[in-house]
C-alpha cells in the first residue's frame, strides 16, 4: 500500500507541476512560450486556425528567436505536420 500512495503523490505532483507550466506559458509574453501554448494547451477548432498556427511556428522556427524556445517547438512539428497533411489531403 505505501508503494501505492507513493506513485499517487508523485501523479499529483507531476499534474501540479504541469499546470504551472500551463499557466507560465498562457501568461508569458514570448511569441515561442505564446506558440507552444497554443500547441499544447489551446489547440486550434478549424482548418484556418491550424493553417495559420502552422505559419506562425514555420516563422517563429525561421526568425532570430531563442534557441531553447525553437527546440521547445520542435518537439510538436511532427504532430502539427501531421494535422496540416490530414487537411491537406482529405
Amino acid at each position: 500500500m505505501i508503494l501505492l500512495a507513493d506513485k499517487v503523490k508523485e501523479l499529483l505532483s507531476k499534474i501540479k507541476n504541469q499546470k504551472k507550466a500551463e499557466i507560465r506559458l498562457r501568461e508569458s509574453t514570448l511569441p515561442g512560450d505564446q506558440l507552444l501554448y497554443r500547441l499544447c494547451y489551446s489547440p486550434p477548432q478549424t482548418k484556418e486556425g491550424w493553417l495559420k498556427l502552422h505559419e506562425d511556428v514555420h516563422k517563429f522556427l525561421h526568425s532570430d528567436g531563442p534557441e531553447n524556445k525553437k527546440q521547445s517547438l520542435m518537439q510538436y512539428t511532427e504532430m502539427l505536420a501531421m494535422i496540416i497533411s490530414g487537411y491537406d489531403n482529405p
